[in-house]
């Protein structure tokens, strides 16, 4: 099967970067710290309705930004929060 081996020895290569790579991506994948900010203080129950602002940057993926918005809207609609043009509670 093989000529010699120095071909083994390419084949291992290969395959040890390989699993390598596949090892190092969930570290890289989920490796990222997201932090939020907010007032402890706050009372969230006082909050009815939310209002979208518009975005600081062209959106570049439509689907993906209707997505997002349209589950996010879910999630506070759940909550009872209502969605409004203008003047929400929440921006």
């Amino acid at each position: 099967m093989f000529n010699d081996g120095g071909d083994q020895m390419k084949l291992n290569l290969v395959k040890m970067w390989i699993y390598a790579l596949i090892a190092a991506f969930p570290v890289a994948a989920f490796g990222q710290k997201v932090r939020v900010g907010y007032e402890k203080g706050t009372d969230f129950l006082k909050f009815r309705s939310y209002t979208w602002a518009e975005p600081a940057m062209p959106v570049t993926r439509p689907l993906a930004y209707a997505s997002v918005v349209g589950r996010v809207d879910e999630e506070l609609n759940a909550k009872g929060l209502t969605k409004t043009e203008m003047d929400g509670d929440l921006v």
